[in-house]
């Protein structure tokens, strides 16, 4: 059956979103975020086009637009067709780099607006890309910190969105903070993950309010509730996970989805292995499948994961020990 035309129409709101084919990666690194960038920079102001926030995630993008004159397929057009050829000639590598058209939502009420803002800026926190609401203030890679007078974002329609929370730019962005801070403080709640409690993964979208202290649970009921408070194959996860071992590990993420088999690169594939599995609770193919690795190489880098991760814990107790 053909696709239906998108709704649009000069000034309609859209929360646009472009995703990687296959839940893959569409950035490596910073140069392709800039990439990015550069071209909403060029391409919606020569469009007439509102942009009032925006996040780039490992695997996808948000943008929250209003439509000029020109149409906003003809934007998408050009924007994911020019980042798509050069994202391929400078990681070599050939076919589609996103999922079919972007997806649009047409949003009706305007009122409705601060809230998407809101969402969309706290999706690099939810996703635990950073750690609290002040790194998200200086999180380069979505449209808060512009906000907030950091970023330089220019594409984006910052006056509009602050002028809603106060009369000066001080008390907007001091109130604008509070109405953030107000959506995120149940996070801190959040319950530990399996293994390993310095993890980075706690804020994932679907986890459960906790109601009672950790500390009157037995270890495995509290990592099983923890498990069964995650939804299963998250979808900004394992991107997310690949990105931030690699980068702990100063591993490029190009290395390690190439296949490269030194053992830095081997260790990283295996703890991002075994943090997919046991952590995340993805399912072993869709790890094969991002990683490019046969069924019984995820059961075998589960094992040297959990191995490695092990290993680290002791090390860190005996340090604390002799300290």
């Amino acid at each position: 059956m053909p696709r239906g035309p998108r709704v649009d129409a000069l000034g309609c709101l859209h929360h646009v979103m472009l995703r990687g084919i296959e839940r893959r990666l569409i950035f490596y690194d910073d140069c392709d975020r800039r990439d990015l960038l550069d071209r909403l920079s060029r391409i919606l102001p020569e469009a007439g086009m509102q942009c009032f926030a925006w996040a780039l995630m490992p695997n996808h993008v948000h943008l929250v637009l209003r439509t000029g004159p020109i149409p906003l397929a003809q934007v998408m057009a050009r924007v994911n067709t020019g980042y798509a050829l050069h994202f391929n000639l400078r990681h070599a590598r050939v076919g589609y780099l996103f999922q079919g058209r972007y997806k649009s939502i047409l949003v009706e009420q305007e009122a409705h607006l601060l809230e998407l803002v809101r969402y969309v800026h706290l999706n690099p926190l939810r996703a635990g890309l950073v750690g609290s609401l002040a790194a998200l203030g200086r999180h380069r890679w979505t449209g808060h910190a512009t906000l907030l007078g950091g970023g330089d974002a220019s594409f984006q329609d910052s006056q509009t969105i602050l002028k809603e929370f106060g009369r000066t730019t001080a008390e907007a962005r001091r109130r604008l903070l509070e109405w953030m801070r107000a959506e995120i403080d149940p996070v801190a709640d959040a319950p530990e993950r399996a293994l390993a409690p310095e993890s980075d993964w706690r804020d994932a979208p679907g986890a459960e309010r906790e109601t009672e202290s950790l500390a009157e649970r037995s270890p495995q009921e509290g990592r099983a509730r923890a498990r069964s408070a995650l939804p299963a194959e998250p979808e900004w996860s394992l991107p997310a996970l690949i990105a931030r071992v690699c980068a702990a590990r100063n591993v490029p993420v190009d290395e390690l989805l190439a296949g490269v088999r030194t053992r830095s690169v081997s260790n990283a594939r295996a703890e991002i292995v075994y943090r997919a599995r046991a952590e995340l609770r993805i399912a072993g193919v869709a790890v094969a499948r991002a990683l490019g690795l046969s069924k019984g190489a995820v059961s075998q880098a589960r094992a040297r994961g959990r191995a490695l991760l092990v290993s680290k814990r002791e090390e860190s107790g005996r340090k604390q020990l002799n300290f």
